[in-house]
């Protein structure tokens, strides 16, 4: 196993990246999930346009939502790298997409993010927008694996995130939260026409 993104990457051989792919796939629909999406966790197929284009593949036969960065642009074969040319041919991409895990120079101070997280939300437009964090309980066993800093920032987010003053918030400028089933869905309907 190579030890970050970059190195995976540098030493790819796209024909067993391709096979590694459908086989993570084909073991999930196999045990009778759906999955709601594929993701390119560590942003690994955003970095690689031959990676991404057998991610594009592998989302339009299995009928699975990729998430994508609106912002990159994207060297595809046979494609304009245009996210609205891939929506046109039915995929189904966020509006906007915001993560939120590092603030630099300021202090992991739940307050501070809190009032960061309702700005963004009191500023969003209609549409599907995309927040990700990294939600989790407080334990002694997150702060052994990621460490305490990091551990603490995940339980502040699962905090903000379950607290009524965000739902409420939310509720008053309209948000709606759903996850990626009812896009897999959409999909779905946009791919049998």
């Amino acid at each position: 196993m190579w030890p970050d993104v970059k190195s995976m990457i540098d030493h790819a051989n796209l024909n067993e990246v391709s096979k590694e792919l459908e086989a993570q796939i084909k073991k999930v629909t196999d045990s009778g999930l759906k999955p709601t999406h594929l993701d390119g966790h560590m942003l690994f197929y955003y970095n690689n346009d031959e990676i991404f284009a057998k991610v594009l593949e592998l989302s339009f036969k299995y009928k699975i939502p990729l998430r994508i960065f609106k912002s990159k642009k994207y060297l595809l074969p046979f494609y304009p790298n245009s996210v609205n040319q891939l929506r046109r041919l039915g995929y189904i991409f966020m509006d906007t997409e915001k993560g939120f895990y590092r603030y630099k120079g300021e202090l992991q101070d739940s307050a501070f993010i809190e009032k960061q997280y309702h700005q963004y939300l009191m500023a969003l437009k209609p549409g599907i927008n995309e927040i990700f964090t990294h939600l989790a309980y407080d334990s002694p066993e997150l702060a052994i694996a990621i460490g305490e800093k990091d551990a603490r920032r995940r339980w502040v987010d699962f905090a903000i995130w379950t607290d009524i003053r965000t739902k409420e918030l939310a509720k008053k400028c309209g948000i709606i939260f759903i996850g990626y089933r009812p896009i897999q869905e959409l999909q779905e309907i946009k791919w049998k026409k």
